[in-house]
């Protein structure tokens, strides 16, 4: 398992409305990145067993008080995720391993071929 060497400021926010049957899938597939990150479920609509879920994955759980629309929640999101670089992982979706390394990556490479200021 690889730290972030990178010592970039990351976190997988996962916006939850409604109860999704592939949470869980999601969550355990961020939870298995090769390079470990904060990761934060939040949502204005809560679902029954929500909380268990956030438990058994240890992962905070953000409730926000009123849902306005998707562009206020996924905001509120990143928001309250207060690091400099975050990924909204939608709860429906499965992420590969070395998805987190990729992008790592691919920001190391940037970095070192950017001029100084």
């Amino acid at each position: 398992m690889k730290r972030n060497k990178f010592n970039f400021n990351h976190c997988f926010v996962v916006p939850t409305v409604g109860k999704s049957p592939y949470l869980e899938g999601c969550l355990y597939s961020l939870k298995k990145q090769k390079i470990k990150s904060k990761i934060i479920i939040t949502t204005a609509k809560p679902f029954d067993g929500l909380k268990k879920i956030a438990r058994k994955y240890n992962i905070k759980l953000i409730i926000f008080n009123k849902h306005k629309n998707i562009a206020n929640d996924w905001n509120r999101a990143i928001n309250s995720s207060k690091s400099n670089y975050v990924t909204i992982a939608h709860q429906d979706d499965i992420y590969s391993k070395d998805y987190l390394y990729e992008i790592v990556k691919s920001l190391k490479k940037i970095n070192k071929n950017k001029p100084s200021i």
